[in-house]
């Protein structure tokens, strides 16, 4: 029981360590990337009415 625990904190600490080096880019002010802030924008959806007739 210890061993796992141990071994699922050592895993979760290296995920840590991992995205904090992976993500440290976007901390930094003045570098952002413009295609980053363009790929939230929804793009156009089309809607098409259906009409309510049994078949």
């Amino acid at each position: 029981m210890r061993v796992k625990n141990t071994v699922r904190l050592l895993l979760l600490g290296g995920l840590m360590i991992m995205g904090s080096v992976a993500y440290q880019e976007r901390d930094t002010p003045g570098q952002s990337d413009p295609a980053a802030l363009t790929s939230l924008v929804p793009s156009p959806v089309e809607v098409s009415v259906l009409s309510a007739r049994s078949s």
